[in-house]
């Protein structure tokens, strides 16, 4: 009997292990999920970001940016202090509270930063299009999963830790001729409302040149 217990010992480790294993992509996405966003916050997130935009196109002069969500009823407000430029959107509308021309230049504030500050929960949207197979790879010098979503524009690759299942990072492609693309790597966590957000970012080219970062300072 004692030596059929401490053979149970020794291989339930082994078992526990195996059983651990992630069987789907979808399965990856849910356990990231539930890492960053434990008590499903990301529905009724309602607060304000502030953080520090350096980027290329720009000469690198650090920009301070403020995001207003409320993913309950579908508002963004983007604010750019150093441009004065200051949108807010409900649904598909947009209200400039200073030049009526940023609703149409900046349009694509409304959908670009909602999705980016929302990953991994906004993988759960219906347009999602996540592909079945799923393989470990190395990023950014960590295990991870990698799993590749499909939109319309783009393709994806996002980056999960083997270990806690953390997003990593993520890059992308364009679905043209020009194949464009850009990999991001994300780094250290900040807790607001309960969900764990990337306080860093860096964006890079496909050939790994920079091309700027995000630096999350305070919840507002």
């Amino acid at each position: 009997m004692k030596i059929y217990f401490l053979h149970f010992l020794f291989i339930l480790p082994i078992l526990m292990s195996c059983s651990n294993k992630p069987t789907s992509s979808v399965d990856i996405i849910n356990r990231s999920i539930f890492f960053h966003d434990v008590n499903n916050n990301w529905k009724t997130f309602d607060q304000q970001l502030k953080f520090e935009s350096r980027f290329s196109f720009n000469d690198s002069i650090p920009e301070e940016l403020h995001l207003s969500f409320k993913t309950a009823h579908n508002y963004f407000r983007y604010m750019n202090i150093d441009r004065n430029i200051n949108l807010e959107y409900l649904a598909d509308s947009c209200i400039s509270n200073t030049s009526a021309e940023y609703c149409s230049n900046y349009s694509w504030t409304s959908k670009f930063y909602p999705y980016f500050w929302g990953l991994p929960m906004k993988l759960q949207d219906p347009e999602t299009k996540i592909q079945p197979n799923f393989k470990p790879t190395i990023f950014n010098g960590f295990k991870t999963w990698e799993i590749q979503v499909n939109y319309e524009a783009e393709n994806f690759w996002f980056f999960f830790d083997q270990v806690d299942y953390q997003l990593r990072g993520f890059k992308f492609l364009k679905n043209d001729s020009s194949e464009k693309g850009e990999i991001i790597i994300l780094r250290d966590l900040m807790k607001v409302d309960g969900i764990l957000l990337p306080k860093h970012r860096t964006w890079l080219h496909k050939d790994s040149s920079l091309i700027g970062t995000n630096e999350l300072l305070e919840v507002e």
